[in-house]
């Protein structure tokens, strides 16, 4: 991610959430319970935003890898190799992408044949298109061939796969507020229920059959959340 942080710091981001997170529901519930419940999801969040962040790093690189397809077949018509055209991507694409290409161009100074610096940034950078790439390569090196003609073609095939998965996502969008909805509605009742009339749901919290239904719903929930999921995931 190229985070200016030490990795041992997400620990106390984590511990910081979960105590802001206890000491705000405490304030407005004034149910201990309650905030503890929610102190704890707290612990996850900085690594949710982590990942997140990740998410969208990859996303905007695989973005990019379609301009780096063709400006590297560019430079190989214009009678460059492989590696220079390397830097030149690493010299002329913005971030994510360069600073990707910019860490194989410093394995290839070192002398780290090019098979296996690609098979390192894919390990980096997990990518289902990336990996066509490094397979092209790979093969191309082995057995011969046009590479230039082979980035066109596999940058077309990205290009129309990146269409698809457009109208797949405006198409899913409504099942994905739906199950914002369903998580978030509960939450929102109970806090609106314990504002309106204090103390109709401590049962929940101080009874061992609130423990059981809090449980039973939590599954259920999950249970719903999985089955959206799974209903809106489309793979192209």
């Amino acid at each position: 991610m190229y985070l200016t942080m030490p990795a041992q710091q997400l620990i106390y981001l984590a511990l910081l959430s979960a105590i802001i997170i206890f000491g705000l529901f405490f304030v407005l519930t004034g149910q201990i319970i309650l905030a503890i419940f929610f102190g704890l999801f707290g612990l996850g969040i900085p690594t949710l935003i982590l990942k997140h962040m990740k998410k969208k790093r990859d996303e905007k690189f695989n973005v990019q890898l379609v301009d780096a397809l063709m400006n590297v077949s560019n430079s190989l018509k214009a009678g460059m190799t492989l590696p220079q055209s390397f830097e030149v991507l690493a010299r002329e694409m913005p971030n994510p992408l360069a600073q990707e290409f910019s860490l194989l161009n410093q394995e290839l100074r070192l002398g780290r044949k090019i098979n296996k610096a690609l098979e390192h940034m894919l390990e980096r950078m997990p990518s289902a298109d990336l990996e066509l790439v490094v397979t092209a390569i790979t093969i191309v090196q082995d057995v011969g061939g046009n590479l230039t003609k082979v980035f066109d073609n596999i940058a077309h095939t990205i290009r129309e796969r990146f269409r698809i998965e457009g109208k797949i996502r405006s198409l899913t969008a409504q099942g994905k507020m739906q199950a914002v909805v369903i998580c978030s509605l509960p939450f929102i009742v109970a806090l609106g229920m314990n504002f309106t009339t204090p103390g109709m749901i401590d049962p929940l919290f101080t009874t061992v059959g609130g423990a059981i239904l809090l449980l039973i719903s939590a599954v259920l929930m999950g249970v719903g959340i999985f089955f959206i999921k799974k209903i809106i995931t489309i793979d192209v």
